[in-house]
């Protein structure tokens, strides 16, 4: 039988300093490198209390380096982050279920027993009520998925981690648990604060209220795209493509590392903006 350990639970680390009122997550002079390359540089920002936040950026700038290090799965290489303590549920690329339990089991492994009777609810919030018993072997890749998000959820913890779970998916069955998570972060009423990392611009534009890109190595540069600056889903998405293929330079070449970047078509990107609004 294989080990658990294969089978990486929610990170139980926690962190000393609450995020400050109104916000679920605040990074402070936020500084990570991997393998001697800098991946981001001092990123000072915080998180609103129930909002969607994606992460993007191209492969290798840093993304899961980030959700790891707000997990508490890695350490920051300086300056620090603040977030709700307790257990961060994440919804992962792969399903990451025990093969020897069933649906049901998998998802009470997350439960304190008195509770483990609602993991049948939360299957059949993600349209899983007639699996309850399957082995995840006798699931498709879809429905391995839907038993990821119903585990995730039923943390019910402040903070939930999202690493591209759709991206190995068919566009029909993305789409549908897509819509599927995020009717259930909407039924939270703005309890559950979301980080959301993707490779695709027109997922982005569907889930969040801002994105954070990323430029990587070697600048570790980053800016926040806010989308309400923009009149729809189809031009936020061209835009966010545009942000993450100009890997952080401005019209002169100069690179955008660590400042806040509010993109409003007329006005010089900085206006109104700080860090301390971020």
């Amino acid at each position: 039988m294989a080990s658990s350990s294969a089978y990486p639970t929610p990170s139980t680390t926690t962190f000393s300093s609450p995020p400050e009122p109104g916000s679920a997550l605040a990074f402070r002079d936020l500084t990570l490198m991997r393998r001697g390359l800098l991946l981001l540089r001092e990123l000072d920002a915080a998180v609103p209390r129930g909002q969607v936040l994606a992460v993007m950026g191209r492969s290798g700038a840093g993304k899961t380096t980030l959700l790891r290090t707000i997990a508490g799965l890695a350490k920051p290489t300086s300056g620090g982050l603040d977030r709700p303590s307790g257990r961060v549920p994440v919804v992962f690329q792969e399903p990451r279920l025990l093969p020897w339990r069933t649906a049901r089991e998998n998802v009470e492994l997350v439960l304190a027993k008195a509770d483990r009777g609602r993991a049948t609810e939360w299957l059949a919030r993600v349209g899983l009520a007639d699996a309850t018993e399957a082995y995840p072997l006798t699931l498709s890749g879809g429905m391995r998925q839907r038993v990821s998000i119903a585990r995730a959820l039923a943390c019910q913890e402040p903070l939930l981690l999202v690493d591209e779970p759709f991206s190995h998916l068919d566009v029909v069955t993305a789409r549908q648990l897509r819509a599927a998570l995020l009717q259930q972060l909407r039924e939270t009423g703005g309890a559950t604060t979301t980080v959301w990392v993707t490779h695709d611009p027109a997922e982005a534009a569907e889930v969040a209220e801002r994105t954070l890109v990323m430029d990587g190595p070697p600048s570790g540069g980053w800016r926040f795209i806010d989308h309400s600056d923009h009149a729809d889903e189809a031009s936020l998405a061209a835009f966010l493509a545009d942000e993450v293929g100009r890997g952080g330079s401005d019209q002169d070449g100069n690179i955008d590392g660590g400042e806040v970047a509010h993109h409003v078509a007329g006005t010089d990107p900085r206006q109104g903006t700080s860090k301390e609004e971020a």
